[in-house]
């Protein structure tokens, strides 16, 4: 069997060149007989070449160097050379696999033929918790819960029928279970869950599910990529699943996915929200039911009036008339790039004006 393993990596060097660490751990693996890409995007003075250098002793690396673009041109690369392999499992450059975690990927990889792509678990767990029963309610009358695929109706999490992500599935975590309050707690009844919630820091695939994919290169940090991939995966007659098992250790950094701060919050909301344009390019979204939705989140932004529901808004007004206007994903990734600089901007404007 044919095994790639593939880590994206730009500025390591501003989280302590945790790619070491990363690198440590693929060499303390079960399963040995395995190729290493490394997708390298340059910065000045940058010296991850030079800790990659220290492990090539140890493991067969093949650094293959992103000449422009962001996260979706670099799993363009990796897409492109796993066309050669049997199974490719990614990494982030802060995370740290178990010694089995090849092992249990490929067991599973081998258990379920219909399953193209697996999630193992990352650690600590980003958990998602069910909205409250208002909203609940507001969603199911709304036809929120309404899958894209009619093969979503067993997933747990799932992309409705207006490209949007769904956390939990009504059909199997019903109202009643209340006792059942995040992500975490049902995955746990469980080794292994379908799922379109794949997660591109610790992620599997079958080499031949990539055949005539593309990423459209739509965003700025790559955020929502995998649901993309899985729409992909699902016109072509494979399933995707999370495992509770396969763990991988995320360590403690920001990240282009993972800001703490006002700006994190709007940078992430605002990319995860224009997810139906690239979704919309692989399967015809409901466009116009998208637009109703928008209104209602409209005045929910003005209610709440949060910097996530601002987002959130923002996200889906670029999204819908991108779709409308027939944009460019180099025009939509202009669009989120603006309307961040503008929130950036006047944010910056107001903090002084506080201070002084």
């Amino acid at each position: 069997m044919r095994l790639l393993v593939a880590i994206p990596t730009y500025k390591n060097f501003s989280s302590g060149y945790t790619i070491a660490k990363t690198l440590n751990g693929l060499v303390q693996q079960n399963i040995k007989d395995f190729r290493l890409l490394i997708v390298y995007k340059t910065y000045p003075l940058d010296k991850t070449l030079d800790i990659i250098d220290n492990y090539k002793d140890r493991l067969e690396i093949e650094i293959t160097k992103q000449k422009d673009g962001y996260v979706e041109e670099a799993m363009n690369l990796i897409f492109n050379i796993s066309r050669d392999y049997d199974i490719v499992l990614t990494l982030d450059d802060d995370t740290i696999p178990c010694n089995t975690w090849i092992d249990e990927h490929i067991y599973l990889h081998k258990c379920f033929n219909r399953v193209g792509l697996i999630t193992g678990l990352l650690e600590p767990f980003v958990n998602v918790h069910r909205k409250n029963q208002i909203i609940e309610k507001i969603y199911n009358i709304w036809g929120y819960y309404k899958p894209l695929y009619s093969e979503f109706k067993y997933y747990l999490t799932y992309i409705n029928d207006m490209g949007l992500s769904v956390d939990f599935n009504p059909l199997i975590v019903r109202p009643y279970d209340r006792h059942i309050d995040n992500l975490r707690e049902i995955l746990e009844q469980s080794i292994f869950t379908l799922s379109a919630g794949a997660i591109g820091a610790n992620m599997s695939f079958k080499g031949k599910t990539v055949e005539n994919f593309t990423l459209p290169g739509a965003t700025l940090r790559g955020i929502g990529y995998e649901q993309v991939f899985v729409t992909h995966l699902i016109r072509q007659g494979f399933q995707s699943a999370i495992a509770n098992c396969c763990r991988v250790k995320h360590l403690e950094r920001k990240s282009l996915s993972r800001m703490e701060d006002i700006y994190g919050d709007f940078a992430i909301g605002l990319e995860t929200y224009v997810q139906p344009y690239s979704i919309n390019i692989y399967e015809k979204i409901n466009t116009k039911k998208l637009k109703l939705f928008n209104q209602i989140l409209r005045l929910y932004a003005k209610w709440r009036h949060t910097i996530y529901s601002e987002a959130v808004f923002k996200g889906l007004t670029i999204a819908i008339k991108a779709i409308e206007e027939e944009w460019k994903p180099n025009t939509v990734r202009d669009a989120i790039y603006q309307v961040f600089g503008e929130f950036k901007t006047l944010n910056t404007i107001v903090n002084r004006e506080s201070k002084e």
